[in-house]
């Protein structure tokens, strides 16, 4: 008994020294689209899925289509606030909060990887929205694309290298980034935003035939499958063709499949409201109908100013529309909010 009592402090410190000489886990989390969490160790990513092991060591691969974030071990906690500024759409906080991240090159370099396109993708939406430079934003942008094509974020840059591209009138560079888009998406709905983006494209080039067909295909990608994501994508794409319709002097159809869209939005989808109104006032200047058309930047102006992009749009429009209904100051007005809020649109130089 002696002896066994003698033993047991020694059984336990052992046992205490053996639970901290043992590893402790490194455990990634990536944040779903349908709202849970997988709690892993990233083995091995690439733009269509990442593999991962769970902690009772099972191996998987997770579509990227269906992640909506990826948190690092042993990441700066200002990555959490960026990733939320990100989806929320604030960018100027993005870059803010990475400004506070010390040196870079001592993180991982996964987390190194992850600042570098927070940080491109941030400078790239703002000069899409006017607020910043399309032609510093652009080689930052493509220098990520360049050097990390095995990123879960690769398939996204290409995208918004695209639209960088389109909005300097490089058409012929953004093609061929919508086009590797399309080519390494193995899901239908990215497949229809290529098909999309190409698609406008082609239609800022005043080739609105060729762009018709962009719209048409990618409806057609959708087929009669249903699903948030690819329902989404066929409502950008009714949008698209109707643009495209009233350029072919089809204003009838066109504002039909316009009010079909917006009649079948959900209330909480603002940028599509936002985009299918302004949709909407093209399809009725075109038509003639400016006073119709008013009301329907008017409608943008007044409820969607938070986005930016389809904001400076309908202010275009609006400096444009308000002298022909005799309010000329109106127009003033529009005028200068563009060009204060949105300096670097084309819709302010336009």
């Amino acid at each position: 008994m002696r002896t066994a009592a003698r033993l047991l402090p020694l059984l336990v410190i052992t046992l205490t020294l053996a639970a901290y000489a043992r590893p402790a886990r490194a455990l990634d989390k990536i944040k779903l689209t349908k709202g849970t969490t997988v709690n892993c160790t990233i083995q091995e990513m690439n733009p269509r899925d990442v593999t991962v092991k769970r902690s009772n060591d099972a191996v998987e691969k997770i579509p990227v289509n269906e992640i909506e974030s990826i948190s690092f071990d042993g990441e700066p906690a200002q990555m959490n606030i960026v990733r939320s500024a990100a989806l929320g759409g604030r960018y100027e906080d993005v870059l803010r909060t990475l400004e506070k991240i010390g040196d870079v090159e001592q993180l991982s370099p996964n987390v190194q990887q992850d600042v570098l396109f927070y940080r491109a993708l941030a400078a790239a939406r703002l000069a899409l929205a006017g607020a910043g430079d399309i032609s510093a934003a652009g080689p930052q942008l493509r220098d990520f694309v360049q050097k990390n094509s095995t990123s879960y974020h690769f398939l996204e840059a290409t995208e918004v290298l695209g639209d960088l591209f389109t909005a300097l009138d490089r058409h012929d560079l953004a093609q061929q980034q919508y086009e590797a888009m399309e080519r390494g998406a193995p899901w239908n709905d990215v497949k229809m935003r290529a098909r999309i983006a190409k698609g406008y494209s082609l239609r800022a080039q005043g080739k609105a035939d060729l762009a018709l067909k962009e719209f048409d295909g990618a409806l057609a990608l959708a087929g009669a499958e249903k699903s948030p994501g690819l329902e989404a994508q066929r409502q950008a794409a009714t949008l698209g063709k109707a643009a495209c319709l009233a350029d072919g002097q089809k204003h009838e159809e066109a504002v039909k499949l316009v009010e079909t869209v917006i009649a079948g939005a959900d209330p909480e989808q603002v940028e599509l409201h936002a985009r299918a109104y302004n949709t909407l006032g093209t399809c009725l200047r075109k038509a003639g109908k400016n006073k119709e058309a008013l009301l329907a930047f008017l409608h943008v102006d007044v409820l969607y100013p938070a986005i930016p992009q389809a904001h400076a749009e309908a202010l275009h429009n609006l400096v444009e529309l308000w002298p022909s209904a005799g309010n000329p100051q109106r127009a003033v007005q529009a005028q200068e909010t563009l060009k204060s809020r949105y300096p670097n649109s084309p819709w302010a130089k336009g």
